[in-house]
């Protein structure tokens, strides 16, 4: 048949435009005569000589249909007619009614029809649809009506209503010849009843309900809109399985044809040999096609080795809709088509045109097959599903509920049914809770439930040994039980067309899932990677099937991990835990110097667009990942950070203490803090070292009466600090050095700490201060200098991070469990986040006030945590409850407290914590002594604290508002309300101790100051109303 040219395309537009309304119809609503149709074309072709003898061919973007020669379609063919045909078809029409000696026959592929005037010739099968022209007013059958004398033989006439449908069938030779020329072309082991399938691979009784409810739901309802269901899924889930106990359950009534994909069977493999198949179960299935399908071959034997799309034309669509007249194309009797694991095509492009054939054709109404695809979400196949318009009906097996109840169910039915064979009790083996941790690991998925079933139920080994190998309980001595899921996993791994991108990503993956109960870390892996978000979601893509990207980048199978994990399992993809939080630490440290670097150079002070990652939120906790390595991994990974430290401190405008360093909504010198401090725990905590400043004896009386050096504060810096290098294990304070040190702290302490340069000299300072304030002998000496000496060292503290040693503990020495160290009760704090503790921890062992319980120091127990010593006082609640203490004695244990909040205050900062009776201590003479295990600097900016997040901002208003209603319910014996306008009437107390209560607990008006509230109460001292205790 000649091909379609420009001008008979020409033409065509030309007669499109002329007919008259009714004449052109939709493709969908047509149906065909085949033997009228032949009739017509060979009449034109032969008597009306005028006409154009040449078929227009269908068009198609394939290059092997443009070359193909048959008519693909007959609603095609008759698209292209030209109007003036209505003649030509009236004229068959006439001869047909008055033809003599009309006779068919089963000779070839010919029939012949005698008239007086002409004989027409008919070659194929044709199919017209009785509508073709809306003028056509004679019943089909009347074509016969004055006919006499003919025989139609081995040619079914069907006459239902108006409708004639002529089947043509072959001699048993010509159908028997077409379908063998397709066997070699079938994949036999891809049917779904074949020996190559295992026959067990079914859905568990019990298991997959609302699944297979769903599908046969659909697969019943004749009306239903959708022509495709989408079965999906991460591998292992269970879509084999779901499909093949569908093929099973239903007969050939339903079940048209099924193909199984196999990535590893070469016959299974290759989707060229998909509508072979198909076509071949559905000349079994569905007899009324087996001709169509058997006469398409012998016309042209070569169809399975075209394109695809001419294979599913010429084997599938067109015998299945030429016999639209016949039993399969009643609704009620649509055929569905399986087709499992579409995704292990081992052609993607293959792939693709497949979903685009069927899509083609599922949007044809009358198309009387629907098709259940199976596979994993791999990116090409959804695709084409995302931008598929036409309805279909989509099952995420990845997210249905049931999953997990699903296989509690078919492990304890399997299980039971392994004891019993193996004579064990199915009562009690196995425990219930094992059977429950199975489940946990199974994360939904079948495979690994159907992997533990496969190796417990081992007919040659012991059952019990068997589950203590993959419980982990005792090593395996042969074969690992979870070789088939390896094997699945390292397939899908080689895969990846980018192997070296692949194993950048993989520690990322398994050192971020380890953080569980974190959010939104998934947000910086592409920057850990140095890509933008859509370029790393455009790389994973190929990952489907075991990574899942909604509501965030996860795997989908916890056993992934394991498999990573295990070296003997995943060998070159193998990824240590600790690989894994090394590489995360080294990448987070590139960012943050990338990021520390670019400000450095350039003041950072754009609105838009600030450095806020979410891996700051496991920076900020107690312990960090990076406790999971050794110190000296740590020590080497976070050496640049150091170096930008260093820097920072020779750069004044970027260190001021408490300031924010450039831009303070980035958080990029944030988190290298916090990184250093995780750092100086750690050391703190692994390594005993010997306290460098311990050698301080107390003062004779000529030292202490030395004068101060008078020296300006660069020449009294320089000279200390040097001396400082060059102590390496232990200092013992001449009168010199004390006299450096006293002439430092009447500086400024700001100033001071502004002109310290190195970590290591702020490291030096930070020792002798502290240890400096842990002796009584200091205070003596200096007095009121000695707070000097505080805020110098709360001063270098604001501008970098570094820990005396000495504030470490011994954690050999400390039993948390049983909160002890060294042997005596202690009381434990957080652990918070990292820079709280660490800041509590430092602040408080510097306090050194009478009024205050002291802090021993910082230990190490999941996470940092504060010991101060537990006072064997009695507590002050406890006081209270057991005594009716005078409101004088009351008074005086209030103002004891005051002066320890003012001390606080005086530092310039304030108490970060709710402090009640519980918090205070009173010894045999009534002193008071106060736990304060959390602080605030006063100077911290506010974007600072929006980072730190912890329990809220308290303020030094609440530090009064806390004094004043811890003295209510001293005095009253009851908690305050502001519901409490009026004095209670007992006991009886003094007007103004009544108003400062008032003014302190106020929510309306301003607070008093600190210094205001003290001077107040020492005023009652005067008036005689307390004593102070001796």
């Amino acid at each position: 048949m000649p091909r379609s040219t420009p001008q008979n395309a020409n033409q065509e537009s030309s007669h499109k435009k002329h007919s008259r309304p009714g004449q052109q119809q939709s493709l969908k609503s047509r149906r065909f005569d085949p033997l009228a149709i032949s009739l017509r074309k060979e009449f034109r072709g032969t008597t009306h000589s005028n006409l154009s003898p040449e078929s227009v061919a269908p068009q198609d973007s394939s290059a092997d249909l443009r070359s193909h020669e048959r008519t693909e379609h007959p609603d095609l063919v008759l698209q292209s007619l030209p109007s003036t045909s209505r003649a030509v078809d009236q004229g068959i029409d006439a001869a047909l009614q008055d033809a003599h000696h009309f006779s068919t026959g089963a000779s070839g592929n010919t029939r012949s029809v005698t008239t007086d005037q002409q004989n027409v010739t008919s070659w194929g099968t044709g199919h017209i649809d009785p509508e073709l022209h809306s003028d056509w007013s004679t019943p089909r059958a009347a074509i016969f009506e004055k006919a006499h004398n003919f025989s139609i033989e081995n040619a079914p006439i069907m006459n239902i209503g108006h409708q004639l449908n002529i089947n043509h069938q072959h001699g048993n030779s010509h159908g028997s010849y077409g379908l063998y020329s397709l066997k070699e072309f079938v994949s036999f082991n891809a049917l779904h009843d074949s020996s190559a399938q295992d026959p067990e691979r079914c859905c568990h009784s019990g298991t997959r309900r609302n699944v297979l409810d769903k599908m046969r739901t659909w697969m019943d309802d004749p009306n239903a809109p959708e022509h495709i269901l989408w079965l999906h899924g991460p591998a292992g889930v269970g879509k084999s399985a779901i499909a093949q106990t569908i093929s099973y359950s239903y007969g050939r009534d339903k079940i048209g044809a099924s193909f199984s994909f196999f990535r590893s069977d070469p016959t299974r493999n290759d989707g060229n040999r998909l509508f072979p198949t198909l076509a071949w179960r559905l000349a079994s299935s569905v007899p009324v096609v087996k001709d169509r399908i058997a006469f398409s071959l012998e016309e042209d034997p070569d169809i399975p080795r075209k394109a695809i799309e001419i294979q599913f034309d010429q084997l599938i669509a067109q015998p299945v809709l030429t016999v639209s007249g016949g039993e399969s194309a009643a609704p009620t009797s649509m055929r569905v088509i399986i087709i499992d694991g579409l995704d292990e095509c081992s052609d993607v492009k293959l792939q693709e045109r497949i979903l685009k054939i069927i899509g083609n054709a599922a949007t044809n109404a009358r198309f009387p097959l629907r098709f259940v695809i199976s596979s994993r979400p791999e990116a090409n196949i959804q695709d084409f599903f995302d931008q598929f318009q036409s309805p279909t009906l989509q099952i995420d097996l990845a997210n249905v509920d049931d999953a997990f109840r699903d296989i509690e169910t078919h492990l304890t039915s399997e299980f039971a049914r392994i004891a019993v064979e193996q004579k064990l009790d199915p009562k009690t083996w196995p425990a219930q809770s094992v059977i429950y941790a199975l489940v946990f690991k199974s994360s939904g998925q079948f495979v690994y439930a159907s992997t533990v079933i496969k190796n417990v139920g081992d007919k040659y080994e012991s059952a019990v040994a068997q589950l203590d190998v993959i419980l982990g309980l005792k090593p395996s001595t042969g074969k690992s039980p979870f070789s088939e899921l390896d094997a699945l996993y390292t397939e899908i791994l080689q895969r990846q067309p980018d192997q070296n991108f692949l194993k950048k990503f993989l520690p990322v993956l398994v050192a971020r899932s380890m953080l569980s109960g974190v959010k939104d870390l998934h947000k910086d892996d592409a920057m850990l990677l140095g890509l933008e978000e859509r370029q790393l979601h455009r790389k994973l893509r190929g990952m489907c099937s075991i990574l899942k990207f909604e509501p965030f980048l996860d795997v989908h199978h916890k056993s992934f991990l394991d498999f990573l994990d295990d070296s003997s399992r995943s060998g070159e993809y193998h990824v240590s835990k600790h690989f894994a939080n090394r590489r995360y630490m080294q990448r987070i440290t590139d960012v943050l110097v990338k990021a520390a670097s670019k400000v450095m150079e350039q003041a950072d002070s754009h609105r838009s667009g600030h450095f806020q990652p979410r891996f700051a939120t496991i920076i900020r906790e107690s312990p960090l990942i990076g406790n999971e390595l050794p110190l000296n991994d740590l020590e080497e990974i976070l050496q640049p950070l150091l170096v930008i430290q260093e820097k920072l401190l020779q750069l004044p405008n970027m260190s001021l203490p408490w300031k924010p360093r450039a831009c303070g909504e980035c958080w990029t010198f944030y988190i290298i803090d916090y990184l250093l401090l995780h750092l100086a725990c750690f050391r703190g905590t692994t390594q005993l070292q010997e306290l460098k400043y311990v050698g301080i004896r107390p003062l004779i009386p000529i030292e202490q009466k030395q004068k101060i050096p008078q020296l300006d504060l660069d020449t009294c810096l320089s000279l200390l600090l040097a001396e400082l290098r060059s102590v390496e294990s232990q200092l013992s304070l001449s009168a010199d050095t004390i006299g450096l040190v006293r002439a430092l702290i009447r500086f400024n302490p700001t100033e001071t700490a502004m002109k310290v340069l190195s970590m290591t000299d702020a490291q030096n300072l930070l020792e002798l201060i502290f240890c400096l304030n842990k002796k009584e002998c200091f205070k003596s000496w200096f007095g009121a200098a000695a707070h000097n000496a505080t805020l110098l060292a709360l001063a270098i503290y604001g501008r970098v991070p570094v820990l005396p040693r000495s504030l470490f503990l011994n954690n050999t020495e400390f039993d948390a469990d049983n909160e002890t160290y060294q042997g005596k009760a202690v009381t434990i704090w957080g652990p918070n986040t990292v820079w709280r503790d660490c800041f509590n921890a430092f602040m408080w062992s510097n306090l050194s006030h009478g009024s205050l319980v002291p802090c021993l120091g910082i230990c190490f127990k999941e996470g940092i945590v504060i010991a101060s010593a537990l006072p064997e006082d009695e507590m002050l609640n406890n006081w209270r409850r057991g005594s009716n203490p005078s409101v004088s004695q009351i008074q005086q244990i209030i103002f004891e407290v005051a002066k320890a909040i003012q001390y606080v205050h005086s530092l310039g900062i304030r108490i970060s914590y709710i402090f009640e009776k519980g918090d205070i201590y009173l010894d045999s003479d009534n002193h008071a002594k106060v736990q304060f295990p959390g602080f605030r600097p006063n100077d911290m900016c506010e974007e600072q604290f929006n980072y730190h997040d912890d329990d809220g901002n308290f303020t030094l208003e609440d530090n009064i508002r806390q004094l004043g209603l811890l003295f209510y319910e001293v005095l009253f014996n009851k908690k305050y309300s502001n519901a409490h306008k009026t004095r209670p009437s007992e006991p009886e107390i003094p007007d103004n101790v009544w108003q400062l209560i008032q003014r302190c607990c106020s929510w309306y008006s301003e607070l008093p100051k600190i210094d205001q509230v003290v001077q107040e109460m020492k005023s009652w001292i005067a008036l005689g109303q307390f004593t102070l205790a001796s």
